[in-house]
């Protein structure tokens, strides 16, 4: 009887030591993703800019500006896009351009040229991807209107871009 009894203690004890480790590393888990979430790296767009693409014979292509307005460096990965007729969110079938650029904490960064084709009104669509502290993956959109700017005495006419923020548009993560 005596044993049973210290047995059942012991188990008892085995139980609560258990139960209190599980508590413990589930409150090192969520103080771990908070710090991430503070400190990891936080990919804004800035701006998109018409240039030509040299090595595919003076194609038009977009460099689009990225900014890190995190406190840990961002590492892209990929940038996919698309030129859309008209306006608004609706990629389908996206190019990916494939260039491994580190965006350090508080610095900024080009993704390099985009080849878009031919250029014409339209908008380009698409997406940043990059991963920050733990190798977890976060994205940034971006939605640019491409317009063609008459020669109004104070600029030369040449094509220029806007960001647009139209419906059905994901938000960053």
């Amino acid at each position: 009887v005596i044993g049973m009894v210290q047995s059942a203690a012991v188990a008892w004890l085995v139980w609560g030591t258990y139960r209190q480790t599980a508590e413990a590393a589930e409150s090192a888990r969520k103080t771990l993703d908070s710090y991430i979430w503070k400190e990891r790296a936080h990919i804004r767009i800035k701006d998109a800019t018409v240039t030509k693409f040299r090595a595919l014979n003076e194609a038009d292509a977009i460099v689009i500006g990225l900014e890190n307005v995190g406190l840990s460096a961002a590492h892209i990965s990929r940038v996919c896009y698309q030129v859309v007729d008209g306006l608004g969110w609706r990629p389908t079938t996206m190019t990916e351009h494939c260039k491994r650029i580190l965006v350090p904490a508080d610095g900024s960064e080009e993704t390099g040229a985009l080849n878009i084709g031919k250029i014409r009104e339209s908008s380009l669509n698409g997406f940043v991807e990059y991963s920050t502290l733990k190798d977890q993956t976060f994205r940034s959109y971006f939605c640019f209107i491409i317009r063609f700017r008459e020669d109004d005495g104070d600029t030369s006419a040449r094509w220029v871009t806007g960001a647009i923020y139209p419906a059905g548009m994901p938000q960053d993560t």
